[in-house]
């Protein structure tokens, strides 16, 4: 009899030690499940309000070039530049003007100035055009498609302001040494030739004429025809 009854307390310790085991598994469990899970987000907006996008997170372009200044003076304003209409002499001698200029006695052409080689005799008279006077004493002439240096004592551009242009209108035209139907011929000049009149005196031209230089009555010039 003790022996049932031994037997039957050690059941019921048995299963009242199993339902205690069972009890505290169910309230761990409960506690693990009762654990507030947190969803963390990312914010979808900045401060300011815009829509975040990591992706679309871009840098400022730079850059290494400096900002043009061509054509601005340091204060900004816009230079603006003159193109010059002056030829300028490659030798430092300034500024070159093409002009003309009459020849006031007969002189040589030269390759160079003072002794350059002879290139021509020019005739007292003569028009010339003058290119160059960078050097005062030597200008830089063209005379009949010549190019060369004539001494400046012998030029007067001032003249050259005066010459007019004329027309031959005698058959045949006597130029003489002076204004005087008496005095040497130097040649003739045949009806409708052109001839370039440097001065008038009396009723006179004096006249530049091939590589002569003379006087022709003004009865048989037409001035200011080619």
């Amino acid at each position: 009899m003790k022996l049932k009854v031994a037997k039957l307390t050690a059941l019921l310790l048995a299963l009242l030690l199993c339902m205690t085991f069972a009890s505290c598994g169910e309230d761990k469990s409960e506690e693990e499940q009762s654990i507030p899970v947190i969803d963390l987000e990312l914010p979808t907006t900045t401060d300011s309000g815009d829509v975040y996008n990591p992706d679309a997170i871009t840098s400022e372009p730079t850059t290494d070039a400096e900002p043009s200044t061509e054509g601005e003076t340091s204060d900004g304003e816009t230079t603006e530049v003159d193109p010059s209409t002056e030829t300028t002499d490659p030798n430092g001698g300034g500024t070159t003007e093409t002009s003309q200029a009459l020849t006031t006695g007969t002189v040589n052409l030269r390759e160079a100035p003072e002794d350059g080689k002879v290139i021509t005799t020019v005739n007292e008279g003569a028009l010339v055009t003058v290119l160059d006077t960078s050097n005062t004493k030597w200008y830089k002439v063209s005379y009949n498609g010549q190019t060369g240096y004539i001494s400046a004592e012998y030029l007067d551009t001032a003249a050259a302001g005066n010459v007019q242009t004329g027309k031959i209108t005698a058959n045949s035209l006597n130029i003489r040494e002076t204004n005087d139907s008496g005095s040497k011929s130097l040649g003739t000049v045949t009806k409708g030739t052109s001839v370039t009149i440097i001065e008038s005196s009396a009723g006179w031209h004096k006249i530049v004429y091939q590589d002569i230089t003379g006087w022709v009555s003004g009865d048989y010039v037409e001035v200011g025809s080619n």
